[in-house]
């Protein structure tokens, strides 16, 4: 079966030749086939994989110019078919005479669209630029690991850790390297970076040019790049109005604080968008059917009579018809990318392989996929010595530790030429502090206890699960409002269930295997590790809404994220030591989470304090009013703006508590049922934990005052 001259003409623009037809390609806006009904057409449907369907071929004189007096002539004839049967390009051309779903969008839109988020994206370049890095009091979390090794990429082209290296980032940094992470293949031997080498190399250019700030430009620019994708990608469904939606995905949520974290996270979260936007796109894409026009048999001498028969032009024409190929082989490297960064965001690779549309793409996601993840891990297996940085020994390094001296290379040795003759010295000795380090903290990776280190209990999991909804300090409707987003656009198709089992079993594999810290640890701003996927509620979309969501979404935003919209440079913790992403609306009316080991407001340890009555209590305080400066014996509360909070646990159910606050009257704090029932980064047995304020809500204490709390006695279990 053809298609005749004239149907074809029906859904070709105007211009018959091919470049034209590759050039031109109406907004969603304009085209009805697009926007909504597109979605509402399988994928399927227009690229099917049959091969019976491919035995379809567009007569060459389709793309041949012609007068519009033939092409009305034959349409008023009638001859817009060659017998009963109707093609799925007809098809869908009928079907984009359908009504709309809703009425065409104003070109005026578009403009203000892009405004509104290229300003915001303008207006943090230039922060980042201007970012002063020495105004932060220290390092927060892995930062030392990134930026020394990209110091290291930078100036020694290498991602070995030796002694002047450290040197260099005191010098450049004006601190120590506190909280730097080692790894070595061989028991000390040789030191490298514990931390894929891919984000340093990213931003190792940037940091070179602006050692201070470098990595927070580096950033943003890899942040706008992510953001424009994903609005070209997105207005085949959304139309003018993607910029918009994407606005408030990056500015509605905690996403565009991190810049000034040199934290993998962001980039991470960057790449996980480029690539789904360069994957995803064919799957809402109006240009599919001129692809499926080129890519059908006899399309090259179509192009040809289309464009002259010159020689460029049918280049032109085969390199288009390559083109899907390399758009989907580049989104495919970029997740894998993510995942040998982070092993367990390895479910994104689910995305490209259930986007393929036929056989063919699927042999060529799956060969791409394949190349790349070998290529990677055999480049960092002979980099570093495994496959992973997350799989080999590992060490933390800190100011009261100490630092290993690697003064003396024990590297391959070197050529006059400064290359490497591709031998390594046996007789190199383990660096002095490595195998002691080994020794007193053992092997800190995530898989030096098996990887699953804690065996799994359903009270834990359960709260978890509640807390990265809602958790004050962690919650994704706090920090990543707009994720419901994609939700109320949500529409079934089998890419869509793809994201929400990618996202749903990377959230799992967290709580699972990471369930005292599924949130990134001291210094993570809100929920990192969500931060990576978080880019997937963006292509959940499949139907255009209302303007009027991500206007409704920004402005509830205002409760939890003020303050750093107000000031998104500030230090993560305030001079008293509380969060400074945490609003007051959040800390008031969202509960903390009790369940996360490294999470502490008070920026202080946890208490084994000593009752009056001489038994222990374990205490978190969750406000750095509270203190204990002899190790538990004693408690004082000294006077400041929030609530004196603080968590208690107990191995029995305690039915009050008594507080004796210094020259105040006596308080009882009663229960009816715990706050949470969960078991312990310290004990594996299931805890009865409360939380309390030490002062009922009030702000009474005008100097630092002793405090005493008494558990009273413990009621029956009901459980037995």
């Amino acid at each position: 079966m053809t298609v005749s001259a004239s149907a074809a003409s029906n859904r070709l623009p105007a211009s018959d030749t091919i470049s034209s037809v590759m050039s031109e390609t109406p907004p969603p806006d304009q085209d009805a086939s697009t926007g909504s009904v597109l979605s509402d057409i399988d994928l399927d449907d227009v690229l099917d994989p049959h091969p019976e369907r491919k035995a379809l071929a567009i007569d060459s004189r389709a793309l041949a110019p012609r007068s519009d007096k033939s092409r009305s002539s034959k349409s008023r004839t009638g001859e817009s078919r060659t017998g009963p049967e109707v093609s799925s390009i007809d098809a869908l051309n009928e079907r984009s005479a359908l009504p709309r779903e809703r009425p065409p969008q104003r070109a005026s839109v578009a403009p203000l669209a892009w405004l509104l988020l290229l300003l915001p994206l303008a207006g943090l370049l230039y922060q980042a630029s201007t970012f002063d890095r020495t105004t932060w009091p220290s390092l927060l979390g892995d930062e030392a690991v990134y930026l020394m090794a990209a110091q290291s990429l930078a100036w020694d082209n290498d991602f070995r850790y030796t002694k002047a290296d450290q040197d260099r980032f005191i010098e450049q940094m004006q601190r120590t390297p506190d909280g730097l992470i080692l790894q070595s293949p061989d028991q000390g031997r040789t030191l490298y970076y514990g931390k894929s080498w891919l984000y340093p190399l990213a931003i190792a250019p940037f940091v070179k040019a602006m050692p201070q700030n470098g990595y927070a430009v580096a950033n943003t620019v890899y942040l706008i790049i992510a953001s424009l994708l994903a609005a070209w990608a997105l207005s085949s469904v959304l139309g003018s109005l993607a910029p918009l939606f994407v606005s408030a995905f990056v500015f509605a949520s905690i996403t565009f604080a991190h810049v000034f974290w040199a934290h993998a996270d962001l980039f991470l979260m960057c790449c996980v968008a480029i690539g789904c936007s360069l994957i995803l796109k064919p799957w809402f894409d109006a240009q599919r059917q001129v692809r499926l026009a080129v890519n059908l048999p006899g399309d090259r001498n179509a192009a040809k009579q289309a464009s002259g028969s010159s020689r460029g032009s049918a280049a032109i024409a085969l390199a288009y018809a390559a083109r899907p190929y390399l758009v989907i082989a580049t989104g495919c490297v970029l997740l894998v990318v993510v995942v040998l960064a982070r092993p367990l965001y390895a479910p994104l690779l689910l995305i490209p392989l259930v986007a393929a549309p036929n056989l063919k793409r699927l042999a060529a996601v799956v060969l791409c996929v394949a190349a790349a993840t070998a290529g990677l891990a055999s480049y960092n297996t002979n980099l570093t010595g495994v496959w992973s940085p997350y799989v080999g020994e590992r060490q933390a390094f800190y100011g009261y530790t100490g630092f290993p001296d690697s003064s003396t290379d024990s590297t391959p040795d070197r050529a006059t030429d400064g290359t490497t003759d591709g031998t390594t010295d046996d007789s190199a000795q383990p660096h002095p502090g490595w195998k002691q380090a080994i020794e007193e903290r053992g092997d800190t990776s995530w898989t030096a206890g098996g990887v699953f280190q804690f065996p799994f209990e359903i009270h834990q999991f359960l709260w978890n699960m509640l807390y990265v909804f809602i958790g004050r300090n962690t919650g994704l409707f706090p920090y990543f409002l707009p994720f419901l987003i994609g939700l109320l656009a949500f529409r079934s198709d089998r890419v869509n269930w793809t994201l929400m089992l990618t996202v749903s079993s990377v959230m799992v594999l967290f709580l699972l295997l990471r369930p005292f810290n599924y949130y990134g640890g001291g210094g993570a701003l809100a929920n990192r590790y969500f931060l990576p996927i978080y880019p997937l509620f963006w292509f959940l979309m499949r139907r255009p809404i209302s303007w009027r969501w991500p206007a409704l979404l920004t402005t509830l935003a205002v409760f939890t994220l003020l303050p750093k919209w107000i000031d998104p440079t500030s230090y993560w913790r305030t001079p008293q030591g509380a969060f400074t992403h945490v609003s007051e609306v959040a800390e008031r009316f969202l509960p903390h989470e009790t369940t996360q080991s490294n999470l502490k407001p008070s920026d202080q340890e946890d208490i084994n304090y000593r009752t009056p009555s001489g038994k222990p209590l374990w205490l978190k305080p969750l406000s750095p009013r509270i203190s204990s400066p002899d190790q538990g014996r004693t408690l004082f509360l000294k006077p400041g703006p929030n609530r004196a909070e603080v968590v208690a646990a107990s191995e029995k159910p305690i039915r009050a508590f008594r507080i004796e606050v210094e020259g105040q009257d006596t308080r009882t704090a009663r229960f009816a049922r715990p706050s949470a029932r969960h078991r312990m980064w310290w004990s594996f047995d299931v805890l009865y934990l409360y939380r309390f304020d030490l002062e009922g809500g009030e702000f009474g204490v005008d100097r630092r005052r002793r405090v005493r709390i008494t558990p009273l006695a413990a009621i029956k279990n009901r459980n037995g």
